[in-house]
């Protein structure tokens, strides 16, 4: 016979399933009160503490159990959180603001798309990412028609270094 609570495989003469406490019901008492009707009142006394044991044991795992699998799924959302902003915009997103000059700023968004200002014109940009290289698209530049330029980037807490293929490097904070 198994326990109507745990299932764990217990007989029909054990009054408690030694598992998580349950009383079996396939065991009548010859006394009308709950408890059994023992000749030695320190086998009784043994018997309840034995029961009370296991229960508290059984309801001690029960809201252990609960309880990690709340901290495994906090770990799992944060990691997830984690990794999507990772994949998604590296970092970039956002504003940031040269160092060299506070007028000039240049906007990554979480679309793919952004873009710089100067503080008299504004230049917009779509982008992608590959590994730690950025490859920023525009329709016009500042000095030019259409370009493709390719940057090797860090992004380091709030300050994020831009370095173009001619080994020129920018410096951006947020």
């Amino acid at each position: 016979m198994n326990c109507k609570r745990c299932g764990e495989s217990i007989t029909t003469s054990t009054k408690f399933c030694p598992n998580c406490g349950l009383e079996n019901p396939a065991i009548s008492w010859k006394s009308s009160t709950a408890e059994p009707a023992y000749a030695n009142t320190a086998q009784a006394t043994s018997t309840k503490t034995t029961s009370a044991q296991s229960s508290t044991a059984v309801a001690e795992k029960k809201s252990g159990g609960i309880i990690k699998t709340i901290i495994t799924l906090a770990v799992l959302v944060i990691v997830g959180v984690i990794i999507y902003n990772f994949v998604t915009n590296h970092g970039l997103k956002g504003t940031w603001y040269a160092d060299s000059d506070s007028r000039y700023s240049i906007t990554f968004s979480d679309r793919k798309n952004g873009y710089i200002h100067d503080g008299s014109e504004t230049i917009n940009f779509t982008y992608t990412v590959s590994g730690k290289e950025v490859t920023i698209y525009t329709e016009k530049t500042l000095y030019r028609n259409s370009v493709v330029e390719k940057f090797k980037f860090k992004v380091s807490g709030k300050k994020l270094t831009l370095t173009d293929s001619a080994g020129i490097t920018e410096t951006f904070h947020k």
